[in-house]
């Protein structure tokens, strides 16, 4: 067992359990003490005890951790599917603006510009203009101009990154004089190139047929 007892010496009574691979310890007066000491050090997985050199932030081992990055990226792929498919379509009426795609996570200016990407990420070697394996959908943007954002909460974010720095006991807060400083900067960012885009999970377009209708609105013109 990975638990070890530590008795006072002189009344022999339990004071304490500990796990002999990591070296945790618990108060015996604690519900359940003995037992979470027993698994402390023991994979949640296989049930076997994890070797004193593995990694214990992970409560497997590390003959498990394929199994269990496997079980996970299956969650997380049916989480994406059941959150696409509740998202709104917009493809007939999105025309341009910033666009993210989750398989590349990344950015795009616009449709065009995501096509370009994905043609040399997926198809280089095609001319055609969009095969089978690109992402059936892509996501459109919100847009927030950097002169909206909020200045207290910078000023906050900027003075714990400052004391991350510092030793335990600094003290240190944001206050008026630096949350006015920001937010007159703020003010004065005015170039429209100036903005932030956030993912708009709750509506999609579906790539190709977005494709063929920005090829039918260019034959209109």
């Amino acid at each position: 067992m990975n638990v070890k007892e530590l008795v006072d010496k002189d009344t022999q009574e339990v004071k304490a359990y500990y796990c002999s691979v990591c070296g945790s310890h618990e108060s015996a007066r604690g519900q359940n003490a003995k037992e979470r000491m027993e698994n402390c050090c023991r994979c949640s997985e296989c049930g076997e005890k994890k070797d004193k050199n593995e990694n214990n932030y992970y409560t497997y081992c590390k003959k498990c951790e394929p199994k269990v990055q496997a079980r996970r990226d299956l969650e997380d792929q049916k989480k994406r599917l059941e959150k696409l498919a509740k998202a709104e379509d917009v493809t007939e009426t999105f025309i341009e603006g910033p666009v993210y795609c989750e398989a590349l996570e990344m950015y795009f200016g616009d449709v065009d510009e995501f096509c370009e990407r994905a043609h040399d990420e997926w198809d280089e070697d095609s001319e055609e203009d969009i095969a089978d394996n690109w992402p059936e959908y892509i996501h459109p943007c919100h847009i927030k101009k950097i002169r909206s954002w909020d200045a207290e909460r910078l000023a906050n974010n900027m003075v714990e990154s400052i004391l991350d720095d510092q030793h335990e006991d600094c003290e240190l807060e944001a206050d008026d004089d630096l949350i006015s400083a920001i937010q007159n900067f703020l003010n004065r960012q005015t170039d429209a190139s100036q903005e932030s885009w956030y993912p708009d999970f709750t509506k999609k377009i579906n790539v190709k047929r977005w494709i063929e209708l920005s090829k039918e609105r260019e034959a209109k013109k």
